[in-house]
């Protein structure tokens, strides 16, 4: 019996997070192919996703055109994506942006669900494209910020009566 809560207590320790995880960033290489789930298209061939031990950014380079079609939410420490570069949110898939972004490309969010939470600043420049469709859920948050002041330049296409845009607040970037 006194074994037995030994075990679950060391067990419970185990599970708690650390109260600091290391910020692993990844940066695509397409190598592969164009699925954001094969570990093969990062540099380190680490998947970016926030996990029990690491927080993670992923950086979009090049001219890359990435899938997002993941088997579960994720979640991401940061997201940089260059100009040129594109970023599809599949159906049934959830995006969450825990701290910050910096959006020069296209991102597509097609029946599923992309989230830039508010605890860092997100940079969305004019070349900047979003494209809503589907009955999908963007949410940016307050402190979003834009290149060209107040969201001018920032191209947004949403398609379907079920769309629903979240935009709390712009302020031009100093």
């Amino acid at each position: 019996m006194m074994l037995t809560s030994v075990v679950i207590l060391v067990i419970g320790c185990w599970m708690t997070r650390p109260v600091s995880a290391d910020l692993v960033t990844s940066t695509w290489t397409g190598t592969v192919s164009t699925e954001y789930w094969e570990p093969d298209n990062w540099d380190n061939y680490l998947i970016p996703f926030n996990d029990y031990w690491d927080d993670y950014i992923a950086n979009i380079t090049g001219s890359a055109s990435v899938i997002f079609d993941v088997p579960t939410a994720i979640q991401l420490y940061g997201l940089n994506m260059a100009s040129g570069t594109s970023l599809t949110v599949y159906p049934d898939t959830s995006l969450t942006v825990q701290n910050s972004g910096n959006l020069y490309g296209q991102l597509t969010v097609d029946a599923a669900e992309f989230t830039g939470m508010s605890y860092g600043d997100f940079l969305l420049s004019n070349t900047a494209r979003f494209t809503v469709t589907g009955g999908s859920q963007v949410t940016v948050p307050a402190r979003s910020m834009s290149t060209s002041g107040l969201g001018a330049g920032i191209n947004w296409m949403a398609v379907n009566t079920t769309v629903i845009l979240s935009w709390c607040q712009i302020q031009a970037a100093d």
